[in-house]
């Protein structure tokens, strides 16, 4: 029950092609989903400064209150999560339209969409599923810099090394007991 909301075709379903079936190839949701590297500086930061002194696209360079998470009270923002700005993060552009920052926190990545932030029960959102079918479909605990700016692993790195290492996936096997 804890998933329903998220595999409704109202969530998930927003991020797939409008063609897809039963099944989606992770290629295919990076056609209509990207994972952008992107620079996200603080409001107050002139862009053009940055851009200068970095030497990077201003189209890479992004202020927070740009990001989707800006607009709703409890997405926490890069800098609620003590990310000292201005810092190199995946920013995931979807086809539903949204523009969250896949934040850095304990051994993984964490969505930013308000979803799961004001309500601690919920496991994940329909970005953090996207994201694992993408990673899932590479076969790497790293998201791919689908456009943008290469950004440093850490801010990549979709779940821990040490839980990937000791994971082994039981289909067909018996059930836990």
């Amino acid at each position: 029950m804890n998933l329903y909301h998220v595999l409704k075709r109202s969530s998930y379903g927003s991020l797939l092609p409008p063609s897809v079936g039963h099944s989606v190839d992770a290629g295919e949701l990076t056609e209509h989903n990207a994972f952008v590297g992107m620079v996200v500086v603080d409001d107050r930061a002139d862009i053009r400064t940055v851009v200068r002194e970095h030497e990077i696209p201003g189209r890479f360079v992004v202020h927070e209150r740009e990001l989707s998470s800006a607009a709703v009270k409890c997405a926490p923002l890069p800098s609620d999560f003590g990310i000292d700005l201005p810092a190199p993060l995946l920013v995931g552009e979807y086809a539903s339209g949204s523009r969250y920052p896949l934040l850095p926190w304990s051994d993984g990545l964490v969505c930013s969409c308000p979803y799961k932030h004001d309500r601690p029960w919920r496991v994940l959102c329909k970005h953090e599923l996207l994201a694992a079918i993408v990673a899932g479909g590479k076969d790497s605990i790293f998201l791919p810099v689908t456009r943008g700016l290469e950004v440093p692993h850490r801010a990549r790195r979709f779940v821990s090394p040490a839980i990937a290492s000791r994971h082994s996936p039981r289909i067909g096997a018996e059930p836990y007991r």
